[in-house]
C-alpha cells in the first residue's frame, strides 16, 4: 500500500502545481497502472476492503468517549496511526461529501487504510455519541479528550504509538495544535481550515455581543451561529476563547506541519492570512496549501469530491512521508 502514498505525492504536483509553496518530498514515481488503480479507488470507493472499522470506547474524567477505529486489512501491524479531531458543532464523521455516500473523515479514514495507516476518529464529550452535554463543551475538555485518545492508542498492540499523526479540522485544528505542543508523541500534524485566533473567529461565528455576554453568563447562554444553528453554550467555552492561542502553541511544536485552507473561507477569515500565521510561528518542516474552496472544501456545494480530494491527497502524502518511512522498534 506504500504505492498509494507515492501516487498521492505525485498527483499533488499535477493537481495543484504553483498554487502552493515548493517543498522537498522525496518520493519515487509509481508505474502508470498503479496511478490509474489508485485514482479509481479514490473515485469509486473500491478501496473500502482495505480498511476494517470498529466502534471503540474509552473513559475520560468518568465519562465515555466514543470513537471509530479504522485498521488496514493488509499485513504490516503495528500500523502508523492518525488521530482525527472534528470541528465545532460537528461529530467524528464530519460532514457528508457531495457526490459520494461518505463523510469527510470516513473517506479520509478509508484512504488512510488503503495507504497502510490506521486511524481513530472520536466524538468529543458533549458531541456525537460520547457522554456529556453540548452546553458544557470547552477547549479544555476537548484537549483532555484528545490526550485521552492518544493514551488509549498507546494501549493497542495493532498500532504504533511512535508513529502518531493528528489531523484537526477547524476548531479541531486548534485542539490539534495545542495537543502537539503538550504531547511529544505527536510526530506530524495536518490542520484543515484551522482556527488561528479563537476570539476573532468566534466573534465572527457567534457575534461579538454573544462572546461578551458569554463571559459574564452564570447559566448556559443561547447563541445563534452565522449559519443559523441555535444552541446553548456555558461560560467555560467563552473563557477558553481567551485562554488558548494555537499559534503560540505551534511555536513549541517541532513536528512537521501541513496547513490546508480555502481561499473562499467565510468562517475562519481572511485566508490565507490565518493559515500563514501557523507557519510564521512554527519552526521546522512545514507547508501551506491553498485551495479554491470554502471552509469545508466545498463538500456541501459541489456535486463531486474533486476539491475535497485535493485536501485528502495532500494529507495522505504528508502523513505517508512523515509516518510510513519513520523507523520504529
Amino acid at each position: 500500500m506504500k504505492s498509494f502514498v507515492l501516487w498521492a505525492a505525485v498527483l499533488l504536483f499535477a493537481l495543484l502545481g504553483t498554487a502552493c509553496r515548493p517543498v522537498a518530498m522525496p518520493v519515487s514515481a509509481p508505474d502508470p497502472a498503479t496511478i490509474a488503480r489508485s485514482a479509481g479507488d479514490a473515485a469509486n470507493g473500491s478501496a473500502v476492503t482495505a480498511v476494517a472499522e470498529q466502534i471503540v470506547t474509552f473513559e475520560n474524567e468518568g465519562e465515555t468517549v466514543v470513537g471509530t477505529l479504522a485498521l488496514p486489512t493488509t499485513s504490516g501491524a503495528p500500523y502508523p496511526v492518525v488521530l482525527l479531531l472534528h470541528g465545532f458543532t460537528n461529530e467524528r464523521n464530519e460532514l457528508p461529501v457531495g457526490g459520494t455516500d461518505e463523510t469527510m473523515y470516513g473517506r479520509l479514514a478509508r484512504l488512510l487504510g488503503a495507504a497502510g495507516m490506521a486511524s481513530l476518529r472520536i466524538d468529543f464529550r458533549g458531541s456525537g455519541e460520547s457522554d456529556g452535554a453540548w452546553a458544557d463543551t470547552t477547549f479544555t475538555g476537548q484537549l483532555d479528550d484528545a490526550r485521552a485518545a492518544v493514551d488509549y492508542l498507546a494501549t493497542l498492540s495493532m498500532v504504533d504509538p511512535d508513529r502518531l499523526g493528528v489531523v484537526g479540522f477547524s476548531q479541531g485544528g486548534l485542539i490539534a495544535a495545542e495537543l502537539a505542543a503538550q504531547d511529544e508523541r505527536v510526530r506530524t500534524l495536518v490542520l484543515w481550515s484551522p482556527v488561528s485566533s479563537a476570539p476573532d473567529t468566534y466573534k465572527h461565528i457567534l457575534g461579538a455581543e454573544s462572546v461578551e455576554a458569554g463571559l459574564l453568563a452564570k447559566a448556559p447562554l443561547s447563541v445563534t451561529t452565522q449559519w443559523g444553528a441555535q444552541f446553548e453554550l456555558g461560560r467555560g467555552f467563552f473563557v477558553d476563547l481567551f485562554r488558548y492561542d494555537p499559534t503560540a502553541a505551534i511555536a513549541e511544536v517541532d513536528a512537521p506541519l501541513l496547513v490546508i485552507v480555502g481561499l473562499e473561507d467565510t468562517t475562519v477569515t481572511p485566508q490565507p492570512a490565518y493559515g500563514e500565521l501557523y507557519l510564521t510561528y512554527h519552526e521546522g518542516d512545514e507547508r501551506l496549501v491553498t485551495l479554491d474552496s470554502d471552509h469545508v472544501f466545498n463538500v456541501l456545494t459541489d456535486l463531486d469530491p474533486a476539491v475535497f480530494d485535493e485536501a485528502v491527497t495532500w494529507s495522505l502524502a504528508w502523513l505517508g512521508n512523515t509516518l510510513m518511512h519513520t523507523p520504529h522498534p
